[in-house]
């Protein structure tokens, strides 16, 4: 079985895909190709990093503080997706060149790198002292017979459906947002300045009804 350390370097390692991306402004011939290839490993590396935002604070967390990191893990991909939009359309105007691209790519490429670096260095499973003695022992997982459960499981699969449907709808209209806009006039700069401000209304929504314990009746 996988360590946690071990899944956080595979993602890691999985999200230098964006080196294969700046093959696309190197040969713009296979630009299209080296762009899908690029984008598909940082993909896969998304269960591997998200998965881990339950785990990680029930290792390294007292249960008193476990509610709170959790919620800052998960909300650290969709703040990502808020940066990811706004700054694009900040930093790249419509009289950007290749070599403006290439300096940017490489920019995210290197800070992806110095990311996976400190991660292979620094972190580890396992706290120092496991915040409580439960801690110590961790329940074994047969993936295959938890698979099962959960397949089988109405609610489960009820949870599973509407997440689904609400990040395939977020994802749909943050990817296609700049094409509904632009016939009323919009630019690309005020697509990414709608996509952060969706984004960042979701996290901000969802956080108001967790404090006010309101998640069941607002769905």
């Amino acid at each position: 079985m996988f360590s946690m350390r071990t899944g956080m370097i595979v993602g890691a390692l999985l999200n230098s895909g964006v080196w294969i991306r700046l093959l696309a402004l190197i040969s713009p011939s296979h630009g299209y190709a080296a762009l899908v290839i690029g984008q598909i490993f940082p993909a896969i590396a998304g269960p591997f990093i998200l998965n881990l935002t339950a785990q990680f604070p029930a290792r390294w967390f007292a249960p008193q503080q476990r509610d709170i990191a959790t919620a800052l893990c998960s909300m650290a991909n969709p703040l990502g997706g808020a940066i990811g939009s706004l700054l694009p359309s900040l930093v790249v105007t419509n009289g950007s060149s290749s070599h403006q691209f290439f300096i940017l790519l490489t920019i995210e490429a290197a800070l992806t790198t110095l990311t996976t670096l400190l991660l292979i260095v620094i972190i580890r499973s396992e706290p120092p002292s496991p915040p409580s003695p439960s801690e110590e022992h961790h329940q074994s997982i047969d993936i295959k017979e938890d698979l099962i459960r959960l397949l089988t499981n109405r609610h489960y699969l009820i949870l599973l459906f509407g997440f689904a449907l609400g990040l395939a709808m977020v994802n749909s209209m943050t990817t296609v947002l700049s094409q509904l806009i632009q016939p009323s006039g919009y630019s690309s700069k005020d697509a990414g300045i709608f996509g952060a401000a969706l984004i960042v209304t979701g996290i901000l929504s969802s956080t108001v009804t967790d404090l006010n314990h309101r998640m069941v009746t607002s769905i």
